[in-house]
């Protein structure tokens, strides 16, 4: 029988590998749809961005859109490093549609940048369980949750997970590479 050891360098984690995050897409245009464009633009985000969200919280929309518009405005406010302010939105948008797996995903985007890495984890999971738009970085979010924990078996399977689903997955395939897999035989 042969047993094989995951060991990763703790290079990355203690670290500045950051948690990635997901927008919730909108029905709506306006400054609503400016809105999940920015949340999606990423490390672009700019206080306009947020600007943006705020006016699109301020128009008449469902309950769907406003929910999706919470969402995406705390990623535009974690991305400022507006962690407490993000977190919030993303409680509202849960509030608002229980079953929005990217609010959970992106409020365990939270939680990592704090290192409570066992509520991140509970909330990936769950992002999981009810679907996200992006499942690559739900898995990556899961793996940098695990690893945190010290599990590193599954914080392995859930970076290769993020590649396999998406192949050229810069940041997953990077921390793969800390990775050194060893067997023995018994």
């Amino acid at each position: 029988m042969h047993k094989i050891w995951i060991v990763a360098s703790v290079v990355a984690l203690a670290f500045g590998c950051s948690a990635a995050q997901a927008a919730s897409d909108v029905a709506a245009g306006g400054s609503t749809k400016l809105c999940y464009l920015a949340a999606t633009a990423g490390e672009d985000n700019t206080e306009s961005a947020l600007t943006f969200c705020n006016d699109a919280l301020s128009e008449n929309v469902t309950s769907r859109d406003r929910a999706a518009t919470y969402d995406n405005r705390g990623i535009v406010l974690l991305t400022l490093n507006q962690f407490r302010e993000a977190e919030a939105d993303f409680n509202r948008a849960i509030a608002l549609r229980p079953d929005l797996g990217d609010g959970y995903l992106n409020r365990g985007a939270v939680y990592i940048a704090h290192k409570r890495y066992q509520e991140a984890l509970d909330d990936i999971n769950k992002s999981i369980t009810l679907g996200v738009s992006q499942p690559p970085l739900a898995y990556f979010n899961r793996a940098v949750a695990n690893e945190g924990l010290g599990n590193v078996r599954a914080a392995y399977d859930d970076y290769r997970q993020a590649l396999a689903l998406a192949p050229d997955f810069t940041l997953a395939s990077e921390q793969l590479s800390r990775f050194k897999v060893q067997t023995s035989g018994s």
